[in-house]
């Protein structure tokens, strides 16, 4: 195939309003590396060249690349990349067509109608499982599901177990009459939905993963995209903490319980701790999952008295330099 261009995600995340965690970045024909806003098509030139088929961002912010079977590591800083392997499964090298970061060590790829993980340590691979359908349009992972364009001109939705090691069901989301060869994922700010971005010949289109309609953003002239990446992170919706100021843990199975979350997914890319401490400021009870739930109890397992009691909340995240702390109180009644 000769290399039309391809996508490059770096993140930048800012709670301004209308500005995303990844700035978009595309080479077209020429090799020239351009940011891009997908919505409006603006582009600007940051005077960079590369030449590689497809790309994945790890959730550490690496970047790879893949070229005729071969993994490289990418440095945009001094605009260097260097040899990381030949990418193989079984002792055959291939070169995948569709490729995304799982981890920050990982990378799902595609050898033929395989799914593969791929190592970014030496490029070996290992088999998820069988697709069934030959990708041709890249992959998105959002959770456990990914998203992939096939050769056959079908969405087609792929969901993994919680390991994300193997394939538990796959589902066609129908044809679409599109010569889409990339995508990838934004967001809003760092606790937004993930969209899914589509690139079809030069032109971007949304892709909702629910209704299966395609929305048409913008169109870039004579520019054509190969490949795409991303680094989205998993957060949580920020809307739903709640700060009751009264709990009674007297066992009557009405208000035993002391927490800030109800969301049913308490999985997140962000670093959580959460302090409780007494009106003298030793600390009861700490705990790093966003859906904690305190009986009442000091850390040794013993009744604390009634009274009042001040809870810290710290949420943090390198991806969007985020470091957000709450203070709280809450009355202890037995």
């Amino acid at each position: 195939m000769n290399r039309k261009g391809l996508i490059l995600f770096l993140i930048a995340c800012s709670f301004a309003l209308h500005v995303f965690p990844q700035q978009l970045y595309s080479i077209g024909d020429d090799g020239e590396l351009l940011e891009i806003d997908p919505f409006s098509c603006d582009t600007k030139s940051l005077g960079i060249y590369l030449s590689f088929i497809d790309l994945a961002i790890t959730k550490n912010g690496e970047i790879y690349g893949t070229y005729n079977n071969t993994l490289y590591h990418l440095n945009t800083v001094d605009k260097t990349y260097e040899t990381m392997g030949t990418i193989e499964l079984n002792g055959q090298s291939f070169t995948p067509t569709g490729l995304v970061a799982l981890n920050e060590i990982d990378l799902i790829g595609n050898f033929g109608s395989k799914l593969v993980k791929i190592s970014t340590q030496n490029g070996t691979s290992m088999l998820i499982g069988e697709l069934g359908w030959i990708c041709n349009g890249d992959f998105v992972l959002i959770g456990n599901q990914l998203l992939m364009f096939s050769s056959s001109g079908e969405f087609i939705l792929i969901t993994l177990n919680d390991d994300l090691n193997e394939i538990v069901e796959i589902e066609s989301l129908g044809f679409y009459d599109l010569s889409v060869l990339s995508m990838a994922t934004i967001q809003e700010n760092c606790f937004s939905d993930i969209k899914i971005i589509v690139f079809s010949d030069d032109e971007i289109f949304e892709f909702d993963i629910n209704t299966h309609v395609l929305t048409f953003l913008c169109q870039i002239p004579g520019h054509y995209s190969w490949g795409a990446a991303s680094n989205t992170i998993k957060g949580f919706d920020i809307s739903k903490l709640n700060y009751p100021n009264v709990f009674t843990p007297n066992d009557d199975g009405i208000n035993d319980l002391y927490y800030l979350y109800d969301g049913q997914d308490c999985s997140t890319d962000f670093e959580v701790n959460i302090e409780i401490l007494n009106r003298w400021g030793k600390v009861v009870y700490q705990s790093n999952d966003l859906c904690f739930k305190w009986k009442g109890e000091t850390i040794g397992g013993n009744p604390c008295s009634s009274g009042v009691y001040y809870c810290t909340i710290k949420i943090s995240s390198n991806y969007c330099n985020l470091n957000q702390t709450q203070n709280t109180a809450v009355h202890l009644i037995r």
